[in-house]
């Protein structure tokens, strides 16, 4: 237990203190109990009195059960007894009270809070309340108080809980509210004794408890005289004033106060009594006067208490001026001294604010300057002094500026803490020293600590750009210096900022500086399509204008005359020349076939690889046998080499002796080819097939070709794919590359055959995955995918049947929805069920990715069903609903002298229908995968009148045939891909065809045929037919989708 001989002797007073020592050294103490947090004991005096002390967290009190109704000396006896028991000391003398110094005096009284009084007991016949006076407290004490027949009040007593509720106890207005207030304002804890811990708070003089007076104007107020008797004060209704005043005392200044009553001044000394603050009433003679110039009376005080007044030493007044007078001034009317002059300001000169940092926040202080003097924001003073050449100088706030400052701030988004601080958490700090500090900068605000920061130190300035380059062969090198405020930016910094999308990069001295907005397409573009070497970065040829573009603003920019050349080449180019059509070239270019050969020469000019793009029907080989022949007319002496499926190498064949007969042709394939012997024969072309390629790419790689031409060139997708490889060994002047589909699937497609056409052109493959396969495919982002277009749009052609070739006939098509029979539809729903038990029960164990290709079995396993259950059972003897439909519609249609082609991408499915043919007598061509004579077929179903039906595996035949007699296409079962069947579709619908196209595509209603149809239209997310379905089916899969395609 902390028990504290200053805080006993400053509660009780010297005299009870004394006589509580007397009664400890005469050995009248006898502890009965002690305790941790108390102790009992029995104190011999006129009787024997019981003592019990307790602390809690709210001090330490006692309880006698002696008459005396306030700390007594049994008490002070009995916790003396008990200090000594706990702490094993002798008593420590009796502290000495010395007069504080001037300096220690006021910095306690413009410092410290004004504490509250202390509290009172209560008793009554009629309420009134008796005032003691003691030394250094006083009481204010309900009670009651026996009404004489005279008027006066005889004896006082105690006011119990029981006696308010006598009818016959007179009460005034605020007596009911106060008697309980000032019962527990008094004893918190116990109802006769308290001894807090807290010193201050036992200043009962100059308490702020002044609100308790105006309850008690209409109680009945008693003050206790020294000779015990009780007589009545009353309020006064006219205000007093105390004045101070600041007189010369040689070499100090001393300060005199008094009181300023109705009746006079009168000097304010022992006579009157302080007995609140805020507001301050004063006990004079029998008087209470409410002072009405100040709310606080903490200097007056020490008028009344018969201590010294403070002096202030002449030749340390300035310090006294400048660091205690605002604030006192500011809660006393104290005026300086009169032979001093004063002169006020009021010039706000400076705004500043001073920054630090905590590990969680961004801390800001507001500064301001007045005549050359830094005042915090928070500062509560109004005033401010200081000498200045022998007088004062009174600085006075702008508070109508300072409130335009402050609102100037919070449009910043700072908002002002409890502590006086602009608080920022981490996450924002740094976006609002780059968004909002150069502002406040440049409008006048003043930055103090900022070097001080470090986490939070940035750097504001512009970034300064430095570029050479040097050309090389087929790239160009770039060296590329950035710096802020003179601080090295390293290109790996800028590098990862990009690529994180963040704003904010490290310096090398690890400040901060912020990448301007438009710095994030312009570099993201730069790092893509450069490959970095140190300080050097690598750049593609093709890019020489977006070097060109990117650092147009650079300080310094230094270039040689290769990359020079090339670009005034670019900028020269004044659009696409007309070229003539070769001379010894056979047949008639459309106006859009000779706009083609021109494309392809312009590309061949800048070096320049291209995709021929068109649709399918609209020439793309007789574009390019034009493009060879030019090329020979115009001297060049290489063979060019062209690579395409097996199944279409005789229809090049075929187009070389009808268009450019003059072009010498070889083939490189069969089990005897022999390259060198080809070589021998000097040919124009080389025609060979994807699959010989890849087995002689050793051969073949040591060839320089004038152009090498790859057919059907998403042959080549894949960029992993050993045939994509091979591809970009082959050595040429130029490259080309033909297909109706240059994305099938996915974006990546056409990244690997840019590699091939264009090497660098598109950036390295895993940063065209960041940069636009993503946000593409995954995202369906449209900036990428339009960025990705301009990319790529000069170096590919692309032209649709209906917008060049508007004299084909029409195309029309048509859905067929065939039921399934009976037997049909319960074995699909039997494998339905069990797939979507197995697959979702996988999905929620292994998650979807880990579940595709169970998903992709099954949804062929019912595919299949769909189409005829024999494709999965040999067995089955019934027929299914579509292939009875198909058998009426081909029989129908036949019967009316028309073509058909039949496409399905199941070889058994064509199977059934070839056996159906040959039992029912219609004669038919074949052509899969593993027909060999396929020129010989193509050839008998164009010319033979008598063969109505052509059976075509989708993947073996859907490209490369031109089959125009056909007037009807049949697609017996859907594909993902609707490009695919366009493709196919094609064959027919081509230059060539006189006659209109009808396209039925038979689909099994309440199938799976239907869900993939509608998931596909639901699933199509990729942009500008950049990118279609197949495959990016399957990577956007969830498993409501599964739920939903086996339902």
């Amino acid at each position: 237990m902390d028990i504290n001989v200053e805080d006993i002797l400053r509660e009780v007073g010297r005299t009870i203190f004394r006589r509580g020592v007397a009664y400890l050294q005469e050995g009248r103490v006898s502890l009965t109990e002690v305790g941790v947090d108390h102790f009992e004991a029995d104190v011999a005096g006129t009787a024997i009195y019981h003592v019990r002390v307790e602390e809690d967290e709210d001090g330490v009190w006692g309880d006698c059960d002696c008459p005396f109704p306030l700390t007594c000396k049994h008490i002070v006896a009995a916790m003396l007894a008990a200090r000594n028991r706990y702490l094993s000391a002798p008593l420590p003398p009796e502290p000495e009270t010395k007069p504080p110094s001037w300096e220690s005096y006021f910095y306690g009284l413009v410092t410290d809070a004004v504490a509250s009084d202390s509290p009172v007991p209560a008793e009554t016949w009629r309420v009134v309340y008796l005032f003691e006076f003691h030394p250094s407290f006083w009481i204010l004490r309900p009670g009651k108080a026996y009404l004489k027949q005279d008027g006066s009040f005889g004896r006082f007593a105690g006011l119990t809980a029981v006696d308010t509720a006598d009818p016959s106890l007179v009460f005034s207005p605020g007596d009911p509210f106060l008697v309980p207030f000032l019962a527990r304002k008094e004893f918190p804890k116990n109802p006769r004794h308290v001894f807090p811990p807290d010193p201050p708070a036992h200043k009962a003089y100059g308490g702020q408890t002044g609100d308790l007076f105006s309850h008690l104007k209409e109680s009945v107020l008693l003050v206790k005289q020294p000779d015990r008797k009780t007589v009545p004060i009353a309020f006064s209704d006219r205000p007093a004033e105390i004045v101070y005043e600041m007189t010369d005392g040689g070499d100090a200044w001393r300060i005199r106060a008094s009181l300023l009553l109705p009746d006079g001044p009168r000097p304010l000394d022992g006579r009157v009594r302080i007995l609140t603050q805020n507001p301050v009433w004063i006990l004079s003679g029998n008087l209470l006067y409410r002072i009405q110039n100040t709310p606080w009376a903490g200097l007056a005080l020490s008028f009344v208490s018969g201590d010294p007044p403070p002096v202030i030493p002449k030749d340390e007044f300035g310090r006294f001026v400048a660091e205690i007078y605002p604030a006192l001034a500011e809660r006393e009317p104290i005026p300086l001294p009169a032979a001093i002059p004063v002169r006020e300001t009021r010039a706000l000169s400076s705004r500043k604010l001073r920054l630090s940092e905590t590990p969680r926040h961004l801390e800001i202080r507001l500064i301001l300057g007045y005549a050359g003097m830094d005042v915090d924001f928070t500062d509560p003073r109004s005033r401010f002094y200081r000498m200045e050449n022998g007088h004062v100088l009174q600085i006075g706030r702008d508070r109508e500026a300072e409130a335009e400052i402050l609102r100037v701030l919070s449009e910043t988004g700072l908002r002002l803490s409890a502590d006086g601080t602009f608080r920022i958490g981490a996450g924002r700090a740094l976006e609002w020293l780059f968004d909002h500090l150069p502002a406040l900068e440049r409008d006048g605000f003043e930055i103090l600590d900022r070097d001080t920061l470090r986490q939070y130190r940035i750097r504001t300035g512009e970034p300064n750009i430095r570029m050479r380059v040097s050309s090389r062969i087929d790239w160009f090198d770039l060296d590329v210096e950035i710096d802020v405020e003179g601080v090295r930016l390293p290109l790996a910094a800028l590098r990862k900022a990009i690529r994180g999308r963040s704003r904010i990069v490290h310096l090398a001295d690890g400040s901060l500086a912020r990448l301007p907005e438009a710095w994030f397409d312009r570099f993201a573009t730069f790092f893509h399509f450069t490959q970095a070497d140190g300080q050097v970065s690598r750049v593609s040829r093709f890019h020489a204008t977006l070097i060109d573009s990117l650092f147009a603003g650079a300080s310094l920019r230094e270039t040689d005359a290769g990359f020079e050349d090339a670009l005034d080449r670019l900028r020269g180019f004044a659009g696409i020349r007309k070229r003539k059509v070769p001379k010894r070239f056979r047949g008639t270019l459309r106006p859009y076939q000779k706009a083609g050969l021109e494309w392809m020469l312009f590309l061949k000019e800048f070096r320049f690889g291209g995709c021929l793009a068109d649709d399918m029907g609209l020439g793309k080989t007789v574009q390019a046998l034009a493009l060879l022949q030019k090329e020979k007319e115009g001297g060049s002496r290489n063979p060019s080499l062209i690579v395409c499926p097996t199944s279409i190498v005789f229809n090049w064949q075929e187009e070389i002796r009808r268009f450019t007969p003059d072009l010498r042709t070889g083939v490189h394939a069969g089990l005897t080819r022999k390259l060198a012997a080809l070589l021998g024969e000097n040919p124009d072309i080389i025609l060979t097939t994807y699959g010989i390629l890849l087995r002689d790419i050793a051969e073949l790689k040591d060839i320089s070709f004038h152009y090498v031409i790859l057919d059907e060139s998403q042959k080549i997708k894949n960029p992993d794919s050993q045939t994509a490889k091979a591809a970009r060994l082959l050595n040429a002047n130029h490259r080309l590359v033909l297909t109706g589909t240059p994305v099938e699937n996915n974006t990546v497609e056409l990244w690997s055959q840019f590699a091939f056409l264009n090497p660098g052109l598109l950036g390295s493959l895993n940063q065209f995955r960041i940069l636009f396969t993503t946000p593409i495919e995954k995202h369906q982002q449209a900036g990428p995918a339009v960025l990705l277009r301009s990319l790529i749009h000069p170096f590919i052609l692309r032209r649709t049947k209906e917008n060049v070739a508007r004299e084909l006939p029409p195309k029309f098509e048509q859905a067929v929805l065939c039921p399934m029979n009976p037997r049909q539809e319960a074995e699909y729903i039997r494998w339905r069920d069990y797939y979507r038990g197995m697959l979702l029960e996988q999905i929620d164990a292994r998650g979807i990715d880990r579940t595709r290709m169970h998903v992709l079995q099954g949804l062929v396993k019912l595919r299949q069903i769909a189409c005829h259950p024999k494709l999965i059972d040999p067995a089955h003897d019934e027929d299914s609903g579509k292939f009875e439909s198909l058998r009426e519609f081909i029989a129908e249609i036949t019967a009316e002298g028309h073509k058909i082609l039949i496409f399905s991408q199941f070889v058994r499915m064509l199977r059934l229908i070839r056996t159906w043919c040959d039992d029912s007598g219609i004669a038919f061509a074949y052509l899969d995968g593993g027909t060999r004579n396929r020129e010989e077929v193509v050839r008998r179903f164009q010319e033979d009148a008598e063969i109505p039906l052509f059976l075509i595996s989708l993947r073996a035949g859907g490209a490369g045939l031109n089959l125009t007699a056909a007037d009807y296409v049949i697609h017996v079962d859907p594909w993902w891909n609707p490009a695919v069947e366009a493709q196919a579709t094609d064959r027919a619908h081509r230059i060539g065809q006189d006659k209109s196209v009808f396209v039925y595509r038979f689909i099994t209603r309440d199938s799976v045929e239907e869900k993939m149809l509608e998931l596909q239209r639901r699933k199509k997310n990729l942009v500008d037919n950049l990118i279609r379905a197949d495959r990016a089916f399957f990577k956007s899969l969830t498993r409501e989708d599964v739920q939903n395609l086996f339902s």
